[in-house]
């Protein structure tokens, strides 16, 4: 029996938590996951997902506050654990890591050394990568350049969206996570380190600016902002009718065929879809948001607010 102790947040590392939940030779002695806070409108004081989780799995779920509490620490040790798995948490303290026999291994949603931080698969999308993964890795003193385990591959679809590349890499978190714990018990799976200096797109964290699509330089990439910020928070555009207003876009399709390009970026407008076209082509939009409205198609929208003909992309 492999005993564990499980290290994660949010509904992403859910996969992964369950497949360790069902597998009858993985003993999971505790799960440690961040302090309940107010969320939502109302403000009230929730859980996290791995929370909620544990709680439906009654497991004792552990919520420090700070990492390196002398009784946080010392519960710990009583597990004395096979290994610690982390998955969507924080930076843990040397102290903490280096604690079970067999090590400490984190799940990052990329194929490091590729996308190393904290938003990699929303970076995946923006950089327009034909593929991304998840990688299983030892953790160290430095963020996600630990020595390899393993990692797992996907095909990245042309239109797919954060949302999800989001579920379908958390999906494919449980069976990576299985397989490393098998092959490091076993002695089958050698690690082999990350190149240090290579030069990878990096995945830093995604602020406000993030969202916006002005000056995005063409319109494949204007189409890759779009399905990076879909459905949350979603890419926004000042309004041609409006250069007050922004509004939020959905749902892009990307065509690159010549028929629907045009020489400077614009929006095209037609009686029921919205395009916004330049020299590379032209991404058609699915859906719309726009100020203190709900998101609905552009077909319902353009119903309601006729805009016909196209205008420069301001």
């Amino acid at each position: 029996m492999t005993k564990v102790v499980f290290f994660g947040t949010p509904d992403f590392a859910i996969p992964a938590l369950q497949g360790l939940i069902d597998a009858p030779h993985i003993q999971i002695q505790a799960i440690v996951t961040a302090q309940d806070k107010p969320a939502g409108r109302g403000r009230s004081i929730r859980s996290s997902a791995v929370s909620e989780a544990a709680d439906r799995a009654s497991i004792r779920c552990l919520k420090p506050e700070l990492l390196t509490d002398p009784a946080f620490l010392d519960s710990l040790e009583d597990f004395n654990a096979d290994l610690f798995v982390v998955i969507a948490f924080r930076k843990l303290p040397d102290i903490l890591w280096q604690m079970p026999k067999h090590g400490t291994f984190n799940l990052h949603a990329s194929l490091l050394p590729e996308l190393r931080g904290a938003a990699p698969i929303h970076w995946a999308i923006a950089h327009g990568l034909k593929s991304t993964g998840m990688t299983a890795f030892f953790i160290n003193d430095r963020i996600d350049t630990g020595d390899i385990i393993d990692q797992q591959h996907i095909a990245i679809q042309v239109d797919e969206t954060l949302g999800s590349l989001y579920q379908r890499l958390s999906n494919l978190s449980q069976k990576l996570t299985l397989s490393t714990i098998e092959g490091m018990m076993t002695g089958q799976i050698t690690a082999y380190k990350q190149a240090q200096k290579a030069q990878h797109p990096q995945a830093p964290k995604i602020g406000p600016s993030f969202q916006q699509l002005d000056n995005m330089g063409g319109v494949q990439s204007i189409h890759n902002r779009i399905r990076a910020c879909d459905p949350s928070p979603g890419a926004s555009l000042m309004w041609p009718v409006d250069n007050s207003l922004k509004v939020k876009l959905f749902s892009s399709s990307f065509h690159g065929d010549d028929a629907r390009k045009s020489e400077a970026i614009s929006w095209e407008f037609s009686k029921e879809s919205l395009r916004i076209t330049g020299p590379d082509g032209c991404c058609e939009i699915g859906e719309i948001q726009y100020p203190g409205k709900r998101k609905m198609a552009v077909s319902d929208f353009l119903r309601g607010m006729p805009i016909q003909g196209n205008f420069p992309l301001v």
